[in-house]
């Protein structure tokens, strides 16, 4: 038990250590510079991950894409994170004719694909960064509501709360003191999951040409601009998509052992 605990420890602290050197070198080491010179060169020992059509380190081009997409995939959490937890726990403590409306809205939005979303509001103000963060941003506002609704709707008539009510503690009391961190505590170990979810959508929306344009290294911009030499200089592809891959691999792994902790240390990260 021990040896999983020590394991668990040490992931925890070499996966925040790598997120945190990647970002460090993305503002440290430009990835604009351009050498004709080196174009489309192999992956190797002076270049990692080989360099592009414009002699630019893929390497270092991957670390800025990834910046970029995590910036933008956090950002869009944050608000629905809070807020999120915030209206979800108060709809689901104190119930309203409302409800079963709301209820039913949500269920609606959430079977609507986020593409298509994001293409009818594209319609509406134009593509753009703007464009992707509203919709990410709703889509987990909606999800983290739902998801705490239902859980709150089923706290709140447990004996502990009932007991706290019978000994004249006030509902505002109990929303604030007990229902409210058991929202957060509900959305906590998630949170890292949507992150991840998150840095694929906004990827998948800048490859579709409705996010960032090509002149701003993104992950999804990256592998667009690199689709027509994947027959000559298949690491372009290749690399680029592997470092989204991993990157994505640990933000759900670190999801789901802070599920684990949270559980064995009653809500307390040790």
């Amino acid at each position: 038990m021990q040896k999983i605990i020590k394991k668990e420890k040490t992931f925890r602290l070499l996966s925040l250590f790598i997120i945190l050197f990647v970002l460090i070198v993305s503002y440290l080491r430009p990835a604009h510079v351009l050498n004709f010179n080196e174009r489309l060169i192999p992956p190797s020992f002076s270049h990692i991950f080989g360099t592009d059509h414009m002699g630019r380190n893929v390497f270092f081009l991957s670390i800025e894409g990834f910046r970029n997409t995590f910036l933008i995939a956090l950002l869009s959490q944050v608000i629905p994170f809070f807020f999120g937890g915030l209206i979800g726990a108060a709809i689901g403590f104190y119930k309203t004719i409302f409800d079963e409306f709301l209820l039913h809205l949500m269920n609606i939005m959430l079977t609507l694909p986020m593409i298509l979303s994001a293409i009818f509001l594209s319609a509406v103000i134009g593509n753009g960064l703007i464009t992707v963060l509203i919709v990410i941003s709703i889509f987990g506002f909606v999800y983290n509501i739902k998801l705490v609704r239902a859980e709150i709707s089923v706290v709140k008539n447990e004996d502990f709360i009932l007991a706290l009510r019978v000994n004249g503690v006030s509902d505002l009391s109990i929303f604030i003191h007990n229902i409210l961190p058991r929202a957060y505590y509900l959305l906590l170990p998630i949170l890292p999951l949507i992150i991840a979810h998150s840095m694929i959508a906004v990827s998948s929306f800048s490859f579709l040409g409705m996010s960032f344009d090509l002149s701003t290294p993104e992950l999804g911009t990256i592998l667009k601009d690199s689709l027509r030499f994947s027959g000559s200089a298949p690491w372009l592809i290749i690399f680029p998509g592997l470092f989204q891959f991993i990157c994505v691999m640990i933000f759900t792994k670190y999801s789901d052992l802070l599920e684990e902790r949270l559980k064995q240390g009653g809500g307390v990260l040790k």
